[in-house]
């Protein structure tokens, strides 16, 4: 089985540095945690954050973030601050890329996003279908590196009951295997449905559409943007919303 490292300091690019090894490197885990089933050790998982963790369980003191640049409001209404704390943007370090907006083709779409990916340290990404064979290979090379990675996936949750896609569940299901984090969401509605597709790389960059993250969008007619600038905080407060009504994927 190999070897897994902690993922880092929750919302930052901040690594992980309590290794007891490697000095300044990211301490291994076993695998998520068993409480809240982040793959972090027990200082950066969630348990850790919000002091929930107690006896062998409970974390050491996390070191200090940085403070970043105030990014705009990305909350919803709620008692709760470990929920609150689920769909609050934390705006990447360093001076914001000026608003940039291409429309491309297809095939540049998929190249430079594999690329962006390629080269990431977080990806959040939402797709009403997920199947993509190129970029499921590219995550798991990335999440099987060295190089601490972080990677959320959303997806309809109905869509997945129903294997719209024969290939959704198995390569979901490696990907999680290897430490990506899936979330099963919905819509606002009762009978809503999950039909957001964009891809976040480093709260930096974001790849959206009508397309879906799939094999099948590079035969369709689909519309494709790459947005950079401060709107891509926007967009990610909405990814962090949808995932704060969704639920971990833990089956089978």
């Amino acid at each position: 089985m190999p070897e897994a490292f902690c993922q880092g300091v929750f919302r930052s690019a901040q690594p992980c540095t309590l290794s007891r090894t490697r000095r300044g490197g990211a301490i291994s885990i076993r695998g998520p945690c068993q409480r809240c089933g982040e793959r972090r050790c027990r200082t950066h998982c969630r348990c850790g954050r919000t002091g929930s963790a107690t006896g062998w369980a409970a974390g050491r003191p996390a070191p200090k973030v940085a403070a970043a640049r105030p990014a705009p409001a990305a909350t919803v209404a709620t008692s709760s601050p470990a929920a609150l704390a689920e769909t609050q943007v934390v705006a990447p370090r360093g001076r914001p890329a000026a608003l940039a907006l291409e429309v491309l083709t297809t095939t540049a779409w998929w190249a430079v996003l594999l690329q962006a990916v390629s080269g990431a340290s977080e990806v959040l990404a939402a797709s009403f279908l997920f199947d993509h064979s190129g970029l499921t290979d590219t995550l798991l090379r990335r999440l099987r590196g060295r190089v601490p990675f972080s990677v959320t996936l959303l997806v309809d949750a109905e869509g997945l009951r129903q294997r719209t896609s024969r290939h959704q569940q198995p390569r979901l299901r490696a990907l999680r295997d290897a430490g990506a984090q899936v979330y099963l969401c919905s819509g606002q509605g009762r009978n809503g449905r999950l039909h957001l597709k964009a891809l976040c790389v480093d709260r930096r960059t974001v790849f959206t559409g009508s397309a879906n993250l799939t094999d099948k969008s590079l035969e369709n007619e689909e519309l494709h943007l790459k947005l950079v600038g401060e709107p891509v905080l926007s967009v990610l407060a909405q990814l962090l919303r949808a995932r704060s009504r969704g639920a971990l994927w833990c089956g089978a």
